[in-house]
């Protein structure tokens, strides 16, 4: 089994904390102008962040056969659970459901449409860079010279550079592609969300591509510096601007500035963090962010008496948000762990094959 990165699954762990207490408040609709705001600035771009950083470090697809395998993959890891879901929520109207979330995914887990969107976007990049690639060292091999003569050596970085050209010209296409939908008004598979991520994904994606290097030219301690005048930026627009409102190109702009700023916070704290028993604690809340997704919204409203009357910030405030948010995370606890006793439920619902039972034969082999 691959070595899990604790820095990035403690990421994923915070952040999933982050989307229940925002849930905790927004569904209770108890108007906070400032926790949730902070929580929207990074919550889904947090997430967004990790799956493109994890597409830039993965294998890359070489040819037509790894493109259908890894977006196979990709679609039973994104698109099974969201169609579970939705079967699970409409039984009786499915044939209706299917084509309507589909149509407006955000009815439903919107993120894993996305997330599916934005993944097969990168792949077919790198199919076109793969293509290019081969296609210039054939045209460039007749003059190559010998072998490790200094023309191989330029070849070689030509090539590099044609499947370079070649993904960011595809990517920008397809970016288009996007754009054109949302002018068109076809909402089919969420353009509008698409845009909004898009810069996330794949400022990920490059990091995660180019680790190696940005860690050899930028410092540390720059790159710390650089995160935390991200966090004091993003804070500084929590305070000063109102993040429900995305009304002008300003608007889109300024709070895409405040989340980028605020996601380098998280990472550069988590990263920077020594192995302790909280983030030992975020780490493995992490390895279940879909189910804990799919799952937590239900019991938000349990203890909602219908009409709050105490102020914001009021010790009563803390209390009630205090007390939805524990019951909230506990009853889930109960269904997910519940899920693992069922590896066909876990499977289809959240896309994964493991299972307390394969867990068990882990332990009893010495394995985690």
């Amino acid at each position: 089994m691959p070595q899990r990165n604790s820095s990035l699954d403690a990421v994923k762990g915070f952040t999933i904390l982050l989307v229940m207490l925002g849930h905790a408040l927004v569904l209770n609709e108890i108007n906070d102008p400032y926790v949730y705001d902070g929580i929207k600035a990074v919550q889904m771009p947090l997430f967004m962040m990790v799956s493109g950083y994890l597409c830039g470090r993965s294998a890359k697809v070489g040819n037509i056969r790894d493109y259908g395998r890894m977006v196979g993959r990709r679609a039973l890891g994104y698109m099974l659970p969201f169609f579970a879901w939705t079967l699970v929520f409409h039984l009786d109207d499915f044939t209706w459901a299917f084509p309507a979330y589909l149509e407006q995914p955000e009815r439903g887990m919107w993120f894993l449409v996305t997330l599916f969107v934005l993944t097969v976007m990168a792949y077919t990049a790198q199919l076109a860079a793969a293509w290019t690639g081969r296609l210039w060292g054939k045209l460039a091999v007749h003059g190559a010279g010998e072998p490790g003569g200094k023309a191989a050596e330029a070849g070689g970085r030509s090539k590099k550079a044609a499947a370079a050209a070649a993904f960011w010209g595809c990517y920008g296409l397809l970016a288009l592609l996007v754009l054109l939908q949302l002018r068109a008004g076809i909402p089919w598979l969420g353009p509008h969300l698409t845009r909004i991520y898009i810069p996330y994904y794949m400022a990920a994606y490059v990091f995660g591509s180019q680790e190696t290097i940005i860690f050899r030219y930028v410092n540390r301690k720059l790159r710390y510096g650089l995160a935390a005048a991200g966090g004091v930026l993003c804070l500084a627009v929590v305070v000063r601007e109102d993040l429900m409102v995305m009304e002008s190109t300003w608007d889109y702009l300024l709070q895409t500035a405040a989340s980028f700023g605020g996601c380098a916070a998280v990472f550069a704290a988590f990263y920077g963090m020594g192995d302790n028993p909280a983030k030992r604690f975020f780490a493995w809340l992490g390895r279940y962010t879909l189910e804990i997704y799919s799952i937590h919204y239900h019991f938000a409203r349990l203890l909602n008496p219908g009409v709050l009357t105490f102020a914001v910030y009021s010790p009563r405030w803390f209390l009630f948000v205090g007390e939805s948010f524990l019951l909230m995370a506990g009853l889930t606890a109960l269904v997910v762990l519940a899920g693992k006793f069922l590896p066909a439920v876990n499977y289809v619902l959240y896309g994964k094959k493991d299972s307390i039972w394969a867990w068990l034969r882990r332990r009893r082999a010495g394995g985690r």
